[in-house]
């Protein structure tokens, strides 16, 4: 019996007090390329063999920007195809297929075009990882400099680990090096602060080998590694091992993730972990135990947390699974947008998946994006139906400034504390503390610069830090401040 799954998507009415829905558009297969001040977003998608960019209004209108077709190897079989559009430069598009010489899974190389903006062909390059027996699942573009670097992940022929690996081009994407980043990766890396962060999984058995560590390793453009960040031990009071740990760095001292348990049963979701300087641990659970029945799971989850004004956005749900015989479904998601303050306290509620009952079905991926303290963007995909046969559907959200910006709960720097200029390109002065210290932390929570504060304006040489994103932590008393600085 063919289970038909719907998807759903209805929004909690939001209180004039908290946030205001600006848009809420459905566009299958389409992903954000850009997003704009002054609330615009530019999005692309395939219609067939064309690439087609659209712009999203700040009202919500979409408009057609351009659609051309590209270029594509009809004879050989291609997967995950990504494109890669650069607005500031002209460079123009890149697409990756991983690609076979049959429909195995056995990728032997990727395929690279390049258009420019008006969607002329200028060339194609085959492009393999490595010069082993390397196959590749998926490649992205990334643009870097005047360089492009391809990353993915890329298995040996029957083994069970994923490495992630990058391989660094030339403008003509012509291979200069590669790079292994991680063993047992599996996950695609992060851009944060001029670094890449790679995620290493928790889980990566093979035969007999051991479990690897889990945790983070941050590179340089050159895959150099620059610092490691690794959880050894991953045990919950009352619950078997966790396995299955996904970690997400959000900013210099604090790393998120969701675990589940080894149970069949019961799941153990969403938990928020936070490492203070990368040593003490705290645990807090946003949603806790969830039980399903027999024949079914729930080790899928769906969680993004990222800064927002002086605390964070989380983004958290459960995604089920069940299953008819050997057949798998997708289905009964419910999804939350919440506010965080800086101690990871929820301050409201800003968007909610689920009324009366009724839910997102499938399995999610999700991007939130805020800019400042304006607007909040959602990038809800959900995969419909069955392991079998299933559909991609694509949301985009943008929900409207909150009214609590300035509210106690969210403001916690003194009036009279600040730090400028910001971005800054050689000395920031730090304003409103008498006393204390100050530390510098880069992207991967090392602390990199720290000195004494010892006069209402004190100012501090940055000219020997890389360009970067940094959080100034400042301690006066028992009073700690956080502050984002962006050094060019």
């Amino acid at each position: 019996m063919k289970y038909v799954v719907l998807f759903i998507l209805s929004l909690l009415s939001i209180k004039a007090s908290t946030q205001s829905l600006i848009y809420n558009i459905q566009d299958p297969n389409a992903k954000t390329e850009k997003i704009f001040d002054n609330g615009a977003l530019h999005v692309s998608k395939m219609v067939g063999s064309d690439l087609r960019i659209d712009s999203i209004t700040p009202n919500g209108q979409i408009i057609n920007l351009k659609q051309f077709p590209l270029r594509q190897d009809t004879l050989l079989h291609g997967r995950n195809v990504f494109v890669g559009y650069d607005y500031e430069d002209g460079i123009g598009v890149l697409t990756t297929y991983s690609l076979s010489p049959d429909m195995t899974y056995s990728y032997q190389y990727v395929r690279l075009y390049k258009h420019d903006d008006d969607g002329n062909y200028i060339f194609q390059r085959d492009i393999s990882p490595t010069n082993t027996s390397h196959f590749i699942e998926s490649y992205l573009p990334y643009w870097r400099n005047d360089s492009v670097m391809l990353y993915g992940n890329s298995n040996e022929e029957g083994d069970c680990h994923s490495d992630v690996y990058s391989v660094f081009l030339n403008e003509h994407a012509y291979k200069l090096h590669y790079k292994n980043l991680s063993y047992c990766g599996g996950n695609k890396p992060c851009f944060r602060g001029g670094y890449m962060i790679v995620k290493r999984k928790g889980v990566c058995q093979c035969h007999d080998q051991p479990n690897e560590p889990q945790g983070f390793s941050a590179f340089d453009n050159n895959g150099i590694i620059q610092s490691t960040f690794e959880v050894e031990k991953w045990y919950f009071d009352g619950f078997n091992y966790l396995k299955g740990v996904d970690l997400k760095p959000i900013d210099a001292e604090h790393v998120f993730g969701a675990v589940a348990d080894d149970d069949d049963v019961i799941r153990l979701k969403n938990i928020l972990v936070t490492y203070q300087n990368q040593s003490s641990q705290k645990w807090e659970k946003l949603d806790t135990i969830l039980n399903y029945g027999n024949n079914q799971s729930g080790n899928n989850h769906t969680y993004q947390i990222i800064p927002f004004g002086n605390g964070y956005l989380a983004f958290i749900g459960q995604s089920a699974t069940g299953f008819a015989g050997s057949t798998e479904y997708y289905y009964n998601t419910n999804l939350r947008l919440i506010e965080l303050d800086h101690n990871f306290n929820e301050v409201q509620e800003l968007w909610n998946s689920n009324v009366n009952g009724k839910t997102i079905s499938g399995t999610i991926t999700s991007d939130v994006t805020a800019t400042g303290d304006t607007n909040i963007y959602l990038n809800i995909e959900s995969k419909i139906g069955n392991s079998n046969s299933f559909t991609n559907s694509n949301r985009f959200v943008r929900i409207g400034n909150p009214s609590v910006v300035n509210s106690s709960k969210r403001k916690v720097h003194d009036n009279n504390f600040h730090v400028y200029p910001n971005p800054v390109n050689d000395r920031i002065t730090i304003k409103g503390l008498s006393s204390g210290k100050y530390q510098f932390y880069n992207i991967t929570g090392m602390v990199v610069k720290e000195g004494e504060i010892n006069a209402e304006v004190s100012n501090v040489d940055v000219s020997d830090l890389t360009p970067g994103t940094y959080i100034i932590k400042t301690l006066q008393n028992s009073k700690t401040h956080h502050t984002k600085l962006i050094v060019k």
